[in-house]
This record gives structure tokens, sequence and C-alpha cells, in this order.
């Protein structure tokens, strides 16, 4: 119990652990460099980076990006909402913008790449937070 090693060896025990911990709790999620999805029978994966909006037409999806391409896909815009990360927002029931391409804000429309996207009532308070916030600017 007097041995300088096995108090050390103890001491590392408790602190090492401790401090692992608090790191990890610190950390941010890593975001997600690629989406992957099927678009006209066909496996895509795409940099998430590279998506402009999404738009919700009827029962597909499309994805417009910032190349100008327009990739079709079955899967609900509810459940882009929950697989896409932060810099996504939702406007509409029928919208999702990527914030890192919104080039105007405006309280009841944003502009995405030329073009002009409606800002639901709904999304109003949602959109004005994120984007008429210091962080936002």
């Amino acid at each position: 119990l007097q041995n300088p090693l096995f108090i050390l060896l103890l001491l590392a025990a408790c602190a090492l652990p401790m401090h692992w911990i608090e790191l990890r709790c610190n950390t941010q999620p890593a975001r997600d460099r690629y989406v992957e999805f099927i678009s006209d029978r066909r496996r895509v994966r795409l940099e998430t980076e590279r998506i402009s909006y999404l738009e919700s037409n009827d029962s597909e999806v499309w994805i417009h990006t910032s190349t100008g391409e327009s990739l079709r896909t079955k899967t609900k815009i509810s459940q882009w909402e929950q697989q896409l990360d932060d810099r996504f927002l939702r406007i509409h029931r029928s919208y999702i913008v990527n914030t890192a391409h919104v080039g105007e804000y405006h309280p009841s429309r944003v502009n995405v790449g030329g073009q002009e996207i409606e800002i639901s009532r709904k999304y109003k308070d949602t959109a004005r937070l994120r984007f008429e916030s210091p962080a936002g600017e």
C-alpha cells in the first residue's frame, strides 16, 4: 500500500476512465460525408455537402445538387429529415434546404442556388432562429 508504483497505478486507473468519458461527452457528432440512396434503380453515393435542397413531390423526393443535377428517390422527406445532420433545415412540408447553400434569407422565403423556396408558417420560427442568429450570419 505504501509502494509509490502501486499508488501511481491506482491513480491512473481512476483518472484515465474519467478523462476518456469526458472526451467522449464533449465531442460533436461526426457529420456524414456521404449519403447513399436508390435513384432510378441504381445505388447512388452522394457527398452530403453537394446537396442544395430536397423537394418532396407526391410519392418521390428530388435531390437537387450544387452542380445542377437532380436525382429522384422514393425515400420519404421525413426519413431524409431524420437522416441528414444539422446543416439541413426543414422549411416547408415539401422542402429541406442545406443552410450552407442558402444565398438569401427573407422571413417568407430563401434563395438556394437561384431557386426561390417559400418558408411555410409552421417552420418560420425555426428558420428565423437559424438564419437571424449570430451563428447563422
